[in-house]
């Protein structure tokens, strides 16, 4: 294999940024590199242009594999249950049931906010002071599909601080609150520290959720796990008991994802944090893994075995002088029937710009290689995020990235070929503007082929504003939505992406008001896909047929309203059921267009009903793929 000195390199690929940054608006291929060294110490990185030799299974372990993806295919719980325990005996790592913790506290109180009919800027949610947003829709096929939940932290300075969950059935027009957790002892909740999942069991909905918190009794980071089922139920709240967590380690910045756009029953819950440990009379900094089975159970498997051994997933820093805080998110895809997990590590904070990558492929027992995406510029916030779904392994990569001097941009690495192979990520500039961004955060939309979310907090010019931005599968939209009519907070809730099932709006932003993180509003309603043909009004209520039809994946449809209604614009599958909201709120009188894009759904025929006072229409329109 080719190995490369590391210094030389990394001049190289210096002379190589800088030449690019002039075109920064363009596409950029970045260099990228393996590391041949197995300890994924960023200090002692052997870099080559070739990936280093995967590790082989045993015939044991990949029979085990191929009944453990029978059974889960098939919902056959207790079965996959067995088999992973037998792979967990053979690779000598084990899995615990862990129960809810007894301090933790769930309430469900289930009251409606007023509908609040604004233009395309905001919804107010609730009036609290926060810590962290978070949301999630509800996929199609689901009960409640559509149905768009937020969570987010609460400070109290009376006591503990909780975290509360809303939800909105009208795309964002209004919104309930539905309850809260809480655990009974002395912590508070952290900045920009909430992830949320929403998985669908084949029966119900749950909500999954991970929050990263301080407990004052002995000033450590902890990370908060809990679970609830959205139609009602008891709550579940842990705390997670990684090995080794002992005084002087400070686990934070936990998140999580699903394989849930594969597996109806029987998913798998993927969650990473990172580590701050006391090393030798310095700090390592690590990046932990636990995977969860029987999610639903009353006690959860928890499965905490490390790819990489003592040195967690697989990248980590030994002996910083100092703490500091490293970036980390976790994602999901399948590709020719592997179930792959993929971080992403960042700690430019310590001089580590690039981003650091690795992956499994048999649950986190093993690590199945690793890529350098060379970043030379200084970065913050990164994350990751994959669609889903069969075969789809299409991903994003994001954080905040210096350009240069004080201009800071939002930034994204695209793949549509699961990211493993040098080359495979192009970096884009999502605003290029010359203001400074603050923050950053990209959904992905789960089960569609290379859609994604962005929404951004930006100085405008000098204080932050909120930003939303689409990538519809070859670039982001040229033109930026600004969705905040006032300074967005950027250092504890800062703005979240969100979507509408059937691309019913493109601009779901969920944010807070600066500085302080004060109130929580939901962005919605923009006009580029959901706007007002001519200023005319019509003499009659009309539905027109889609166009194109048939279509693939996105159409148009177009209906006319002589007076200010009530509108509601519904999507259904041929069992009627419902598989996308696309209108559902007060509307004035006028000719409008509304883009739907079906990624997610299935080729068939479709039907969308429009319901407006007393008129009812019902068309059909063809989706082939």
């Amino acid at each position: 294999m080719k190995t490369i000195n590391y210094f030389i390199l990394a001049l190289a690929v210096f002379v190589l940024t800088v030449s690019r940054i002039s075109t920064a608006q363009n596409n950029i291929n970045a260099p990228d590199f393996y590391n041949l060294n197995s300890d994924g110490n960023q200090s002692n990185v052997k870099l080559s242009t070739a990936p280093p030799e995967t590790l082989k299974l045993s015939a044991e372990n990949k029979r085990l594999m191929d009944e453990l993806e029978s059974a889960r295919t098939s919902g056959n719980i207790t079965k996959a249950e067995e088999i992973q325990n037998r792979l967990n005996v053979l690779n000598g790592s084990s899995s615990v049931r862990v129960q809810s913790d007894p301090r933790g506290h769930f309430e469900t109180v289930h009251v409606q906010n007023p509908p609040h009919e604004p233009d395309y800027i905001e919804s107010p949610i609730h009036t609290l002071s926060i810590f962290s947003n978070a949301v999630q829709t509800v996929p199609p096929g689901a009960p409640n599909a559509g149905r768009i939940w937020v969570a987010s932290s609460q400070y109290n300075n009376t006591g503990t601080d909780t975290i509360k969950f809303y939800y909105s059935d009208n795309n964002g027009s209004s919104w309930h609150y539905y309850g809260l957790i809480w655990m009974a002892f002395d912590y508070n909740c952290r900045n920009d520290e909430l992830d949320i999942e929403l998985v669908y069991d084949g029966t119900d909905v749950w909500m999954f959720g991970v929050a990263g918190l301080t407990d004052n009794s002995d000033g450590r980071d902890k990370s908060m796990l809990f679970r609830f089922k959205t139609s009602g139920g008891p709550g579940y709240i842990t705390i997670l008991n990684f090995p080794g967590n002992v005084a002087g380690n400070n686990y934070y910045n936990p998140r999580l994802c699903s394989d849930n756009t594969n597996y109806t029953i029987g998913t798998y819950i993927y969650v990473v944090c990172s580590l701050d440990s006391l090393h030798n009379g310095s700090h390592a900094i690590k990046q932990k893994f636990v995977l969860l089975t029987s999610i639903v159970s009353a006690a959860p498997l928890y499965d905490y075995t490390q790819a990489n051994g003592s040195s967690g997933f697989y990248w980590n820093n030994l002996g910083t002088a100092t703490r500091i805080f490293a970036y980390g998110d976790i994602g999901y895809y399948r590709q020719n029937g592997v179930n792959r997990i993929m971080t992403v590590f960042s700690d430019a904070a310590y001089g580590f710009n690039s981003m650091y990558l690795a992956w499994s492929d048999n649950y986190g027992l093993t690590n199945a290689g690793n890529l350098i995406v060379t970043e030379t510029a200084s970065s913050v916030g990164a994350r990751i995020c994959f669609n889903g779904g069969p075969n789809y392994t299409s991903g994003m990569v994001s954080y905040v990235r210096q350009t240069s001097g004080t201009n800071w941009d939002p930034y994204a690495l695209n793949t549509t070929t699961g990211g493993t192979i040098a080359g495979s990520w192009t970096g884009a500039i999502i605003d290029a503007s010359t203001n400074r961004a603050r923050t950053l955060d990209v959904a992905a939309i789960k089960g569609a082929n290379n859609l994604f979310k962005a929404a951004y907090a930006q100085d405008n010019p000098s204080i932050p504003q909120a930003f939303y931005k689409a990538f519809n599968g070859s670039a982001w939209s040229a033109t930026p939505f600004l969705v905040s009519n006032f300074i967005t907070d950027t250092t504890y809730a800062k703005p979240r992406a969100g979507y509408i099932n059937g691309g019913g709006d493109d601009c779901l932003t969920i944010w807070s008001s600066g500085p302080n993180g004060v109130n929580a509003y939901a962005s919605i309603l923009c006009s580029t896909t959901l706007g007002i043909e001519n200023n005319q009004t019509p003499v009659k209520y009309s539905l027109n047929q889609n166009y194109p039809n048939p279509f693939n994946p996105a159409t148009s449809i177009r209906f006319e309203l002589p007076k200010n209604t009530y509108v509601k614009l519904t999507v259904y599958d041929m069992l009627g059921r419902e598989t996308a909201n696309l209108v559902d709120r007060n509307m004035n009188a006028g000719s409008y267009k509304i883009d739907f894009d079906a990624s997610q759904l299935a080729s068939g025929i479709y039907l969308y009903k429009l319901e407006a006072g007393e008129f009812s229409d019902v068309k059909k329109m063809a989706l082939i793929k």
